[in-house]
């Protein structure tokens, strides 16, 4: 039957028949190709798009091509001699240079032509029948709508079995408040109810004391009423002071708001959706109410409160069908006040020693600058992408390693792979390495300042995979530690005027960790025998005593030991300690799973309880669904067993320090102290505290941290203080 093909690629041009016809669409025209206008237009037919293609190539699809044929000459041979086939059985007539290419490259010319070839023989088990658009569109639709996102679709098509959806059933009035009074009477209506679920903005304000009776409330436009966002919120005060049972989005960042533009203390009963849901599924939610309200399936045009409320039944039953309710109660619910705590009191900055950072830095980079130009004989902007690799390898004629969409990757790993090719790839890496401590940290942080000369971070309890806690605006987990000019950062994070800071460390827990899940006694005896790990393991390794072991084998065994946490191939580890071979690497690998055969079999049972059950948990029942391993790729499949290797260790070491988080922040609190939590990075805990307190917090901290978990090895955590974070580490 006739069929139309509407594209922007070209290569569709080889399916135009008797039957099949193309309108080509180039920005906002379109144009029609049946068979004869494009054989007029192009002097082929369009089963010869092939053939061209083969000829001449395709950079734009990797397609090689023969070397030294381009499109006229492509185009004449194929005129002549119909295809690919019939050229290289006519090629003692062309010219010895056209001979000389295509003998050359005839290999190339027959994988270009395979590679260009769309392929027509796909199985498909559908008759045409079958794909006729039924409308309203049928229930599934709406659900694969949902589960990838498309909020926006949802609100443009019609579904059935649309009344199947909860919030179908919500009566929601619209409110045009005008004056204070009758805010104030919605609020008193919903204190009496006993509460319900509430969503601020600062345009609106959304209520509903149950799913069938909520208020999306507008403010009335300031011409009409005298009302501002702080008479809103005062007149709606009680809901947040009177102890009721809320559903909010994030209870910090509500608090935030309460306690920072209206001076409100948030003291109700609080249900968090963001986390509710966070722990029910960690690949579901966005950075909104609207986006986690979307991804369960709830449609918040109509009243969000009222979804919110809906939203909260569907969580609390599959939190507790899952046993996730626990997890939820007792650990990431009370970490948000944390959390809350820590970001009010932020960290301390030297911004003197910032600006003398920034101008030491901004020195050696105008050095740099001179350097790499004296180097590379031309002057250039080091920081364009497009013109440094022009130099490397159209000037220099460094080989090109791989290709991104806008030409030639000048990536670090590209940089440092090159580093011994030209002197000039040192003077680029330095540069971009000053360069970035100076504008994140130097510049960045002065700016991110505030008036009492701390930097207040944002944790975000809701984003990883594994359960950690990340940070951003600034991200103060991400300071860098691995060279001196990073470690030197740290001397600008300082302690007020008469205090310190104690610093504390989980040591190796995820190694522990790996004791205590494997079972593996020989792993669990070195623990609790107190050996340095890596040195027992090196000593194993290499058959020799552990006072005899190198610096060299310790450091070898030491990535071998982190590196079987994270699933590492004998591929990746040979490139991570460089220089030694990939059968050294697998040698190692072998040796570590001879002697700790428990962690191997540890291992390859998490692997086939994920590929068996969808997912893999933590100790603490924390839950990471792994759909990467229903991969049709194999790269995909691979990268879900090393998820599902590493998880239960990660996410367990994370589920660990919330504990002692929480435990730590109510220690303080119940003794009175004044020593407050500041900053956590991952395994490691910073509390600032009056001097005179230093002693008492050091033995607090280690208490709590230790006594977060009882594992078959002891868990340890090493405390130090200082008056900056560098001399406290």
């Amino acid at each position: 039957m006739p069929t139309v093909i509407v594209s922007s690629d070209k290569d569709i041009f080889q399916l135009i028949d008797d039957t099949t016809s193309v309108w080509l669409s180039k920005g906002a025209a379109v144009t029609h190709y049946d068979f004869a206008k494009f054989t007029e237009e192009n002097g082929i037919v369009p089963s010869q798009v092939i053939d061209l293609k083969a000829l001449m190539g395709d950079k734009s699809d990797n397609i090689p091509g023969v070397r030294g044929v381009g499109e006229g000459t492509a185009l004449k041979l194929l005129i002549r001699y119909g295809d690919l086939d019939n050229v290289y059985a006519h090629i003692g007539e062309l010219t010895n240079g056209e001979q000389k290419n295509l003998l050359r490259d005839k290999e190339q010319a027959y994988l270009s032509k395979e590679l260009a070839t769309i392929r027509l023989d796909v199985p498909i088990d559908y008759q045409l029948d079958d794909l006729k658009i039924v409308y309203p569109l049928p229930s599934k639709a709406y659900d694969m709508m949902v589960s990838l996102g498309f909020k926006t679709l949802l609100k443009r098509f019609s579904f059935a079995g649309k009344e199947e959806h909860e919030t179908a059933e919500m009566d929601c009035r619209e409110v045009v408040i005008e004056n204070e009074a009758e805010l104030k009477a919605l609020a008193e209506d919903f204190c009496r109810a006993g509460g319900g679920a509430v969503c601020v903005t600062y345009s609106e304000v959304s209520i509903a004391v149950d799913r069938s009776v909520s208020y999306k409330v507008v403010i009335a436009d300031d011409l009409l009423s005298p009302m501002t966002a702080h008479g809103v919120m005062t007149a709606i005060k009680p809901i947040f002071t009177s102890g009721l049972d809320l559903t909010v989005y994030s209870v910090k960042s509500l608090m935030h708001l309460l306690k920072e533009d209206y001076g409100i203390e948030l003291q109700s009963r609080v249900f968090d959706l963001s986390i509710a849901a966070y722990v029910n599924d960690c690949s579901k939610g966005g950075s909104d109410i609207g986006g986690v309200l979307t991804a369960y399936g709830f449609d918040d045009n109509r009243c969000t409160a009222a979804a919110m409320l809906a939203l909260k039944e569907k969580l609390t039953l599959s939190l507790d069908e899952k046993g996730l309710l626990s997890l939820y109660e007792n650990m990431e619910l009370p970490l948000a006040y944390v959390l809350y705590d820590m970001e009010r009191a932020g960290f301390k900055v030297d911004t003197a020693m910032l600006r003398g950072l920034e101008n030491k830095y901004e020195e050696e980079l105008t050095q740099l600058t001179q350097s790499i130009y004296q180097c590379a004989g031309k002057v250039f902007n080091i920081a364009s992408p497009k013109q440094l690799g022009e130099l490397l390898f159209d000037n220099l004629q460094l080989p090109p390693q791989k290709k991104t969409k806008t030409g030639w990757s000048v990536d670090n790993e590209v940089l440092s792979s090159l580093r011994y090719a030209h002197p000039v790839i040192d003077l680029i890496l330095r540069y971009r390495t000053i360069s970035k401590l100076n504008s994140t940290y130097a510049v960045g942080l002065q700016r991110l300042t505030q008036s009492d000369d701390k930097v207040r971070t944002v944790f975000n309890q809701t984003l990883t995979q594994t359960g950690r806690l990340s940070s951003t605006e600034p991200n103060l987990q991400n300071i860098p530690v691995r060279t001196d000019e990073g470690r030197e950062l740290r001397k600008a994070f300082i302690a007020d005027e008469g205090n310190s800071l104690v610093c504390a460390d989980y040591s190796q827990i995820e190694l522990r960790l790996l004791a205590h899940c494997s079972g593996d006694q020989t792993l669990i005896e070195a623990f609790k025998s107190g050996k340095d790990i890596h040195r027992f393991t090196a000593a194993k390794v290499h058959g020799v005593p552990e006072e005899r072991v190198t610096k060299e084998q310790r450091r070898e065994a030491k990535a071998v030991n982190f590196g079987i946490i994270y699933g590492m191939s004998d591929f990746g580890l040979a490139n991570q300690l460089g220089g030694i071979s990939i059968s050294k690497a697998k040698a190692f690998i072998d040796s570590f799973f001879r002697i700790y055969s428990g962690v191997k079999d540890y291992m390859a049972e998490n692997v086939r309880f994920a590929k068996e059950n969808g997912y893999v948990c933590t100790i603490k029942g924390r839950i990471r669904y792994i759909n990467e391993l229903k991969s049709p790729k194999h790269a995909t499949r691979q990268f879900g067993e090393r998820v599902a290797m590493n998880m239960p260790l990660q996410g367990s070491a994370a589920d660990i320090i919330k504990i002692a988080m929480i435990n730590l922040h109510r220690a303080l609190r119940e003794k009175g102290l004044a020593a407050r939590m500041i900053m956590q990075v991952h395994d490691e805990l910073i509390v600032e505290c009056p001097d005179a307190e230093v002693d008492c917090v050091k033995r607090i901290v280690k208490e709590c941290m230790e006594g977060a978990a009882d594992l078959k090895v002891p868990l340890v955590a090493e405390v130090s203080v200082g008056k900056d974070w560098y001399s406290a580490k």
